[in-house]
């Protein structure tokens, strides 16, 4: 007996949106977007009615439909970051239907799975996420930026807390102390004084990092040094309308 499709369209919807929300929460891209979430998870659902509809379409579609799910929790140019979040939405689909499973042996119940494993999966991923920042907030980085000829190298922190991203391009947003950043800018530079700008920058709205208010911001060439290595990150860099204990603030995603 075949069950009907609109309960198996709706669950599906429903779950696959909830598996979203939780993906984002685990890469940290901020609040996810409702619509985003909705269109990666009637992505999902139009691939899972496929399989069910033809099987052998199944093992087919599954990277490129995972791929694009992904990608609608927060899109990313970079092929690395994109397969992080794919792996981070196949973890919430396991951990949610692994626990649903285990709890629905234990119980007989699917209702009572459900009812049961839904909380337990969410106070497990709240405590992953939990550690997963902690262990952020402690992790210094080195951070060099190059715009023209001149350099600056200054100290950061993986601020777990900074998700940030700019709305012009789109990039993530390192916040910058401006006195660490001195070999970059005009020497008549005042960061407070946002009504004038130098060539090169503009107006950029802070929001949840050192207050909510407007600062400077520029596209600098930015390196990150990684196990020993630079490696180029794409960046804008925001000037702190505030003194930084650390120079930078650097946002986790930047990390490879």
């Amino acid at each position: 007996m075949q069950p009907a499709v609109e309960p198996f369209v709706a669950i599906n919807f429903a779950m696959n949106a909830v598996i979203l929300a939780m993906s984002a929460r685990v890469v940290s891209a901020g609040r996810p977007r409702m619509l985003r979430i909705f269109l990666g998870a009637a992505m999902g659902t139009a691939y899972a009615l496929a399989a069910w509809t033809f099987p052998l379409l199944g093992p087919v579609l599954f990277v490129p439909i995972t791929l694009v799910m992904a990608w609608s929790v927060a899109p990313v140019r970079r092929a690395g970051a994109l397969i992080r979040r794919a792996f981070a939405l196949l973890g919430c689909a396991f951990l949610c239907g692994g626990t649903a499973y285990a709890v629905s042996q234990a119980f007989q119940s699917r209702t009572g799975a459900l009812l049961l494993a839904l909380p337990a999966a969410a106070l497990w991923l709240r405590r992953l996420v939990r550690t997963k920042n902690e262990r952020l907030s402690t992790q210094v980085i080195r951070v060099r930026c190059e715009l023209g000829t001149d350099c600056a190298v200054l100290d950061g922190i993986i601020d777990s807390g900074n998700r940030l991203v700019d709305t012009v391009t789109g990039l993530p947003v390192i916040v910058a102390d401006a006195h660490a950043l001195r070999a970059l800018l005009p020497g008549t530079l005042d960061p407070s004084d946002v009504t004038t700008l130098p060539p090169g920058f503009r107006l950029m709205r802070l929001s949840g990092v050192c207050g909510a208010q407007l600062t400077m911001c520029f596209h600098p060439r930015v390196w990150l040094l990684e196990r020993g290595a630079w490696r180029e990150a794409q960046a804008v860099v925001a000037l702190s309308p505030r003194a930084l204990t650390e120079a930078a603030l650097v946002p986790w995603s930047l990390l490879s």
